[in-house]
């Protein structure tokens, strides 16, 4: 017996999604880039937002700084460009 879940693993042609992933505060970070690997391997079609133009961080309250300098009207202005 087959679970909802492996079906949907296992026949992407009747379950592809489109989906925009958005990084964390710290930017485009390996992680995300995996996890949008692992949902094309499955059939979605993804779109990596990089609202910090490959900016990265790797100290939570930089980020956090510099999030905050752009503002969130410009970084979901971001959402329309800086595709991976």
């Amino acid at each position: 017996m087959r679970n909802a879940s492996t079906e949907l693993r296992d026949d992407t042609s009747r379950h592809v999604t489109t989906i925009a992933l958005f990084h964390s505060v710290l930017g485009v970070r390996r992680g995300v880039l995996a996890a949008a690997d692992v949902l094309r391997s499955h059939g979605h079609a993804v779109t990596v937002v990089d609202q910090y133009d490959g900016r990265v961080f790797e100290d939570d309250a930089e980020a956090d700084t510099f999030a905050a300098g752009i503002g969130c009207p410009a970084l979901m202005g971001a959402v329309g460009g800086g595709e991976r």
